[in-house]
């Protein structure tokens, strides 16, 4: 499975949500050197900070990984001969969701893990941010997801182990990248319902649907602010892809982003005072941050090659990102948010925490 160069490009694939007890699911592994064609993506911070959650293709297939900053261990948390992508911690740091490419078979169940969750068509990687991240309720007790129904793409929950699935949107057009709000009492998401992909919000049962952009363009990849006050978007309503902020309820929208390359994959740093994206305006794509009122632009990687998937750490101090810098693979590399100190913590994994 390959990655796609050009970051609009969509794949779509079928897959399963998993959610996997972390305590009883921990196996310690061999780290390995590099080999050609081993990619490591999706990083994804541990609650507390001390781990991060990847995917690693280290033995032909893409499985799910966790990086021990501290002790310097790697374990393997999924073993199967499908692809599993995509994880992101549980609030609590206990639990990991992601998707998996596995066909949903009644021994799956008995031959992997124990809490299967669904199958369907899941998707759109992209190598900008981990937008097709599961989403987990603040109290992580259940988790939100788009997949892919007969016809179109729709939003679905599950409790955390994957049982008791249900639709929260059942329409004919596409909803997409649903988010919980920090308290949980709303979802953000993009739809196609008005012919452009829009963003909307809706109460976490559905009900209360408002649509907060109205400027006939790509409006993607929703995200809340820290405090709930504010959505950060990707959107081309100016032309190229551009960063934008709006008020939680749709008011006082701003560019954030003016070029004509592309500014993609807002992220969040988790003190809700600085965004981490991605862009190609130095040529290709490399991890820039910024102020939350567009100021004070950096570019903190500057290398020939890819550097995307920034993910922060939870102390706002570090982020981890994913790069195919050294050629022959695609490894994962964390750095001081201020882009120096970069290492790399695949391959050899004998980077830590510093």
């Amino acid at each position: 499975m390959r990655f796609p160069n050009a970051l609009p490009i969509l794949i779509v694939v079928s897959t399963i949500l998993f959610s996997v007890t972390i305590d009883s699911m921990l196996q310690p592994v061999i780290a390995q050197d590099s080999v050609p064609l081993i990619e490591n993506t999706h990083p994804n911070w541990s609650p507390n900070g001390d781990k991060i959650a990847f995917s690693s293709s280290i033995d032909g297939n893409y499985e799910i990984y966790v990086y021990n900053l501290r002790t310097l261990q790697l374990s393997q948390i999924s073993r199967h001969p499908a692809d599993d992508f995509y994880p992101v911690w549980s609030p609590g740091g206990r639990l990991i969701a992601y998707y998996s490419t596995r066909e949903d078979t009644d021994d799956v169940e008995d031959q992997v893990f124990a809490n299967t969750v669904i199958s369907g068509n899941f998707g759109h990687k992209n190598a900008g941010r981990d937008s097709d991240l599961p989403s987990w309720a603040p109290n992580g007790r259940s988790i939100i997801f788009h997949e892919k129904d007969l016809y179109s793409y729709n939003i679905h929950i599950t409790n955390k182990y994957g049982r008791h699935e249900q639709k929260i949107t059942d329409n004919l057009f596409n909803e997409l990248y649903p988010e919980y709000s920090p308290d949980g009492r709303k979802i953000v998401f993009t739809s196609d319902q008005t012919g452009y992909k829009e963003i909307f919000v809706m109460n976490k049962d559905g009900s209360n649907r408002i649509q907060l952009t109205h400027n006939e363009s790509m409006n993607l990849r929703p995200t809340w602010s820290p405090d709930g006050k504010h959505i950060l978007f990707t959107s081309n309503k100016a032309g190229n892809f551009d960063i934008y902020i709006m008020d939680a309820d749709g008011q006082n929208l701003r560019q954030l982003t003016y070029h004509p390359q592309y500014d993609l994959g807002p992220v969040w740093s988790p003190d809700g005072t600085a965004i981490a994206f991605v862009s190609d305006r130095a040529g290709n794509f490399d991890i820039y941050s910024m102020k939350v009122d567009g100021s004070d632009i950096k570019q903190l990687t500057h290398d020939p090659s890819r550097d995307f998937y920034p993910s922060w750490a939870p102390d706002a101090r570090h982020i981890a990102f994913t790069s195919s810098r050294e050629g022959s693979t695609i490894d994962i590399f964390i750095m001081r948010e201020d882009g120096t100190h970069i290492r790399k913590i695949t391959g050899r994994m004998t980077a830590g925490l510093n």
